[in-house]
């Protein structure tokens, strides 16, 4: 499905873009990798529930290649395969459960900054970052930016993948070049040779 592979691409667009991830703090390790990758999965998601029963192959669909991505990851991270389909089961509960904890974020819009804030500082960061950290703060800012995108999108461009995240401001400095474990450099390397292929 054309519209499965663009948001894949737009969630791997993120994953890649080095100034965004070092603006929020979020590290090359593999839990803020998938967290980050699921956060954009979530909102994508937001929207497709909007679209309705039309939308809900596609919802399967991209959450499905998500999965994917997170068995690639850890097939690059050589998770022993006695291990896997376990690891994998709990990476996705993981997941599914910070989900879970932003949709309930949502329920309450006149405190939705804060119970978001909450909620990323408790899954994306673990908790490991003070409540006040600039790039908890960012991210929070940078989420509410892209469900605000998400809710605005014509349905046929959301449907079809046809559209680019909105623009997010990050500070001057230069990006640190984070250094890959040798798992997300070589998944960087084989996807960027798959779009190249694709195009």
């Amino acid at each position: 499905n054309l519209a499965t592979k663009r948001y894949t691409d737009l969630i791997l667009e993120r994953l890649d873009n080095e100034a965004l991830l070092d603006a929020f703090g979020i590290d090359n390790g593999f839990n803020m990798q998938v967290y980050f990758m699921i956060l954009h999965a979530w909102l994508l998601h937001q929207r497709l529930i909007l679209e309705g029963s039309k939308a809900k192959k596609l919802d399967k669909d991209m959450f499905e290649a998500c999965w994917d991505l997170c068995r690639n990851f850890m097939f690059l991270k050589k998770v022993p395969e006695y291990r896997f389909d376990a690891e994998l089961r709990n990476v996705q509960e993981y997941m599914l459960g910070c989900c879970v904890a932003l949709d309930k974020a949502l329920e309450r819009p006149d405190i939705l900054p804060a119970r978001l804030q909450q909620t990323l500082w408790a899954n994306v960061y673990s908790g490991m970052v003070k409540k006040d950290a600039n790039s908890l703060n960012r991210l929070t800012k940078y989420v509410l930016r892209q469900l605000g995108l998400m809710l605005q999108l014509d349905a046929s461009s959301f449907l079809e993948g046809n559209f680019v995240w909105a623009d997010f401001p990050v500070p001057n400095d230069p990006p640190k070049r984070l250094a890959l474990p040798a798992w997300r450099e070589e998944f960087s390397k084989v996807s960027k040779e798959m779009r190249d292929v694709t195009l």
